[in-house]
């Protein structure tokens, strides 16, 4: 049996014990996890539908650990506030036999993460609200039960592997080296917000035009809420155009009480340069078709560009 395939059959022993696996179904967009839905046969609870998860990409099995309970952990805590997330199953971060490494359930929910047309201008709307609740939660009165939960990156420090050897990533680089440290020091924003990491289209899932989960939370950390709002504006433009983009942003800057100017408007420039020097770094691994990719790689590079005019202006 794989690693994969031990650990699927972890997962459905110790959520079942007295039950056994019927499927598992592996499940399409995951890149840096594998994603399957298990149905387990369960004696009292009859038919049992889950989302089983398993990080890839991350080597270190220390780091894997503390990723997986830390998305469990985000998990818990927002269903228990109501958030539309999967409400968790099991998570399992501890050595257990050879071959069976850290792995997270959820529990299925139906939807798709397509929008029709006609929806869109609600779904954006939903998007903003979903943001905004997240980010105003108080993270400091939440204790130990975001105690995996790392801080977010400084961009202005994490964004240097990301650049190129473009006019606009070397306009950049110099513009950060001259401006030192303190430009993007702000206390009209609340810093120490909770940070999904990954807000894109493919990471929300829609029923009967309503959010019902926002899902892939591996990338959660506490730091500035823009970064979440710049890699929904990178992402949402690149789906849905620029139109769609602004209205995103404008309805979250409503609704959280605050102006794109000064600091606040160099930081989400700073944010959503960062974002997409990150994707044109990685996009190359999404297992994109040839001509998807290039075309993906384009768009971004404008928003980057985009960006760095913005910032450096």
């Amino acid at each position: 049996m794989s690693t994969v395939e031990l650990a699927i059959a972890h997962a459905a022993a110790t959520m079942a014990p007295s039950g056994y696996l019927l499927s598992a179904k592996p499940l399409e967009g995951g890149v840096s996890a594998a994603v399957y839905r298990l149905d387990i046969a369960d004696p009292e609870l009859g038919i049992r539908r889950v989302v089983f998860r398993q990080h890839r990409k991350i080597v270190d099995q220390a780091e894997c650990r503390r990723v997986t309970k830390a998305e469990h952990q985000v998990h818990h805590v927002l269903c228990g506030l109501g958030f539309a997330v999967p409400q968790p199953c099991w998570h399992h971060d501890q050595p257990d036999g050879p071959g069976v490494g850290p792995y997270l359930a959820m529990e299925w929910a139906e939807g798709s993460t397509k929008i029709p047309g006609a929806a869109l201008p609600n779904a954006i709307s939903q998007m903003a609200q979903f943001l905004v609740a997240l980010h105003e939660l108080d993270v400091e009165s939440l204790g130990d039960a975001l105690s995996a939960v790392r801080p977010l990156e400084d961009p202005a420090v994490a964004i240097g592997p990301f650049l190129d050897d473009s006019d606009a990533a070397r306009r950049l680089a110099a513009y950060l080296r001259a401006q030192g440290s303190g430009l993007f020091r702000r206390d009209d924003v609340q810093r120490r917000a909770l940070v999904h990491g990954d807000f894109w289209p493919g990471n929300l899932l829609w029923h009967h035009d309503e959010l019902v989960a926002v899902l892939d939370w591996e990338d959660a950390s506490i730091g500035d809420p823009l970064a979440d709002l710049a890699t929904a504006r990178c992402e949402v433009g690149y789906a849905y155009g620029p139109e769609a983009r602004e209205t995103l942003t404008a309805s979250y800057c409503a609704q959280r009480g605050i102006a794109l100017d000064g600091a606040v408007g160099k930081s989400l420039d700073l944010w959503d340069a960062y974002v997409s020097a990150s994707a044109l770094h990685s996009i190359a691994g999404w297992g994109l078709a040839p001509e998807a990719e290039a075309h993906r790689r384009q768009a971004t590079s404008v928003f980057f560009g985009q960006a760095v005019a913005r910032l450096t202006s």
